[in-house]
């Protein structure tokens, strides 16, 4: 089975990066530019739209602290929450996620729609079908800065295993070999030899 999936934009409003939308598809349409060019100057918030397009595709963002919620805030801004909106198409229906931040609280809230007839639902809630390639280190690797670029393209420093693991959760396999061994060990020792 084939399926496409596509990032389609994204908005961020009361973050520490200026408020911003932005939409790789002709207006009125679902099938992307070719290239999209996104350019910032330094200082101007980069870091933090590439941090919140990959808590805010992942899931991440439910394992912060809060002090790591309130980096997010506006230096300087009473602004007491801050929301970052990524839509994605998957074959012709639409996906969007939305990361909600509470900086007094110190909390996330993730909200996720879809035009496939679920509406909208509290919860970072992605179709079985896309959900093995919406985890932290799956996204990293498409959601990237320079520096990974640099290791990505660099012979020695390859992270074509990380993405096979990603995408093919071998790293499951290995879990679970350990608790099985962990617990074989337990077992064999709790129980007293017979003869």
């Amino acid at each position: 089975m084939s399926l496409q999936l596509t990032l389609l934009g994204w908005s961020a409003s009361g973050l520490r990066c200026p408020d911003h939308q932005i939409n790789l598809c002709p207006e009125n349409n679902t099938t992307p530019y070719p290239v999209t060019l996104v350019q910032m100057p330094n200082g101007t918030g980069k870091t933090t739209t590439l941090n919140m397009l990959r808590a805010t595709l992942s899931g991440a963002a439910r394992e912060w602290n809060s002090q790591k919620i309130r980096e997010f805030q506006r230096s300087g801004d009473s602004t007491q929450s801050g929301q970052f909106v990524v839509k994605l198409g998957i074959d012709d229906n639409l996906l969007t996620f939305e990361l909600n931040l509470d900086f007094i609280q110190g909390k996330v809230t993730y909200r996720t729609s879809s035009s496939h007839g679920s509406g909208i639902r509290d919860g970072f809630l992605p179709p079985l079908e896309i959900k093995k390639f919406l985890n932290p280190e799956f996204v990293n690797l498409f959601v990237f800065d320079g520096e990974l670029a640099n290791t990505l393209l660099n012979p020695k420093q390859t992270r074509a295993r990380d993405a096979i693991d990603s995408l093919f959760q071998l790293s499951l396999l290995e879990k679970a070999a350990y608790h099985f061994q962990d617990n074989w060990e337990r077992h064999a020792q709790n129980s007293s030899s017979k003869f």
